[in-house]
């Protein structure tokens, strides 16, 4: 099993858990350009034994996909994906298609990227935010993939709102009121039914996701 980190010096390090200890495999001294990393995440379809493509991402607002069998500073250059406008916070890649990864930002959109075709984002999914067109987000909000990876569900700044979308279209498919502000949504899937964890200042709330209007 491979672990790795992301720190406020740039690198990120992967290493090997094995009979409750760790032995580092590789380091990626420089992977965001000397910015801080705030996020790393596998890829999903990657066997947890012998993983090989990390998506990280951070203060430089990009996202860099290293490819760890290829060594150097940063994995070989890897894909950069200009992300946001904004610091990076969250990345996901989508279980239904390994090709698909979501990045979420301080930016008034989380964005759906094709990474075989990075120069632009796939889809740019908003409105879940009730702040002004072009104003910084504060809150550092993580979306979630859900039913198998057909949709991506999301709570907003200043708002109660628990938005869903459509990640083959980006079209917002349904919104319905929180009992509160949330900023962080996990969703929880065995194959009878799909649960919602939203969680705020104060509490974890469980939802029941229903995406309608398509």
């Amino acid at each position: 099993m491979h672990a790795h980190t992301g720190s406020k010096d740039g690198s990120v390090v992967v290493a090997n858990v094995r009979e409750n200890k760790l032995s580092e495999v590789a380091e990626f001294s420089d992977v965001l350009e000397g910015h801080i990393v705030k996020c790393c995440r596998w890829r999903e379809d990657t066997p947890a034994s012998a993983p090989t493509l990390l998506a990280c991402g951070g203060n430089n607002h990009t996202v860099r996909l290293v490819d760890v069998r290829e060594g150097g500073r940063r994995g070989n250059g890897g894909t950069v994906l200009h992300a946001a406008d904004s610091a990076v916070s969250f990345v996901q890649w989508c279980p239904a298609d390994q090709n698909i990864l979501m990045s979420c930002s301080h930016d008034t959109c989380i964005k759906l990227w094709d990474i075989r075709a990075p120069r632009a984002a796939l889809h740019s999914l908003q409105g879940h935010h009730q702040v002004p067109r072009g104003a910084r987000v504060k809150g550092m909000h993580r979306a979630s993939f859900f039913a198998g990876g057909r949709y991506v569900v999301t709570t907003g700044e200043k708002t109660n709102l628990i938005s869903i979308y459509n990640v083959a279209t980006g079209v917002a498919v349904s919104r319905g009121n929180a009992d509160g502000t949330g900023t962080s949504c996990a969703a929880f899937e065995d194959g009878q039914g799909c649960l919602v964890a939203v969680a705020s200042a104060s509490q974890i709330a469980l939802y029941t996701p229903l995406p309608l209007h398509e």
